[in-house]
């Protein structure tokens, strides 16, 4: 007869068996970008040409050409660059003013700053010399002007009642107002009028307001307020108002167009992303782009970095981005295409 045992049946045996965890879920980020120019942007600046200004139109006037300046050395700015006063006559002063006009002496063929500088190094402007000095050109507004000023009405005559400023305006370029004050707005519609206005001719994430005045200044406050997301707001009176302003108005330096990531990515991306040449909707060839390393020493790459100014994380969840960094523009027609995983 023959007895089998089964080893281990009946066994004390207290070991613990652990199961796996559930996998993690991930989500994931799609892209379809049709590769252009650096994102747009329309500047407006508005500028106090009251007496009032006397102390400080020297210093803003340059301290503003300098910080244009240096954001046309940051990626491939497209601007559209105006300057208006707030001048818009008065009791005791003439009818109109300035009216809204731009100013644009020493400009060729636009009567607005037109500062484009391509990825392939090409530039195109209608101004001779330096920015900085066509700008401090048209910023030199004296001040002489009507001791009431209304940069909130300056600006509505400007962009919408003035016929004599066409070409400004790009449909969908962002928008950036910075308004410089000695003092209060003196305009005579509700601050609400003006701030509706601004939400009528751009989306919120398109527009940004910035202010260099000194606090408190019921109107102009008022009307920061109604862009709590969107507004930046410098002291005149400081020594460097400017330096404190972190304008989002650099060039893209890489493709243009919508690249802002809905979710966070790791710090080390798992990420797929191609140029894709498409032909009547068809993609007929694909490129799979690296990620860049340190040096980006193979080009065009791709990697993720942070745009908080560009990419709000109040607007997206995040403020990462999808940058592609390229030598020379790609054919006509390529989207950058792919996907990164996101938690």
């Amino acid at each position: 007869m023959v007895v089998m045992v089964l080893l281990g049946a009946c066994t004390n045996d207290d070991r613990t068996v652990a199961f796996p965890e559930a996998p993690t879920q991930h989500a994931a980020t799609s892209f379809d970008i049709p590769v252009g120019g650096a994102p747009q942007h329309d500047i407006l600046v508005v500028l106090d040409s009251s007496p009032a200004m006397a102390p400080y139109a020297e210093r803003t006037t340059a301290q503003l050409a300098t910080l244009f300046g240096q954001n046309t050395r940051r990626g491939d700015p497209d601007w559209h660059l105006a300057v208006i006063t707030s001048d818009l006559g008065g009791p005791g002063c003439s009818e109109r003013g300035d009216d809204g006009l731009f100013r644009h002496a020493g400009l060729v063929g636009a009567p607005f700053l037109i500062e484009w500088r391509h990825l392939d190094k090409r530039h195109t402007a209608n101004y001779e010399g330096t920015l900085e000095d066509a700008f401090a050109q048209l910023a030199s507004v004296g001040t002489a002007g009507c001791p009431t000023q209304q940069p909130l009405a300056a600006i509505r005559r400007a962009l919408d009642e003035q016929p004599r400023n066409t070409g400004f305006r790009r449909e969908g370029a962002n928008l950036l107002v910075i308004i410089v004050s000695a003092g209060d707005d003196g305009s005579v519609d509700p601050v609400g009028d003006h701030a509706a206005f601004l939400r009528g001719i751009a989306p919120a994430w398109r527009l940004n307001v910035a202010g260099i005045y000194d606090r408190p200044a019921t109107r102009l406050d008022e009307l920061m307020a109604a862009f709590p997301h969107q507004t930046q707001v410098a002291a005149l009176r400081a020594e460097d108002a400017t330096s404190v302003l972190a304008l989002p108005i650099q060039g893209g330096g890489t493709w243009g167009g919508a690249r802002c990531i809905e979710g966070i990515v790791g710090p080390e991306p798992e990420c797929s992303i191609s140029d894709v040449l498409v032909e009547d909707d068809q993609p007929i060839h694909e490129r799979v782009l690296p990620a860049c390393d340190a040096t980006a020493s193979v080009l065009p790459c791709w990697r993720i970095t942070t745009d908080p100014l560009n990419c709000p994380s109040w607007a997206f969840g995040t403020d990462q981005v999808l940058e592609v960094e390229r030598r020379d523009y790609p054919p006509n027609g390529t989207h950058v295409r792919g996907n990164c995983v996101t938690k």
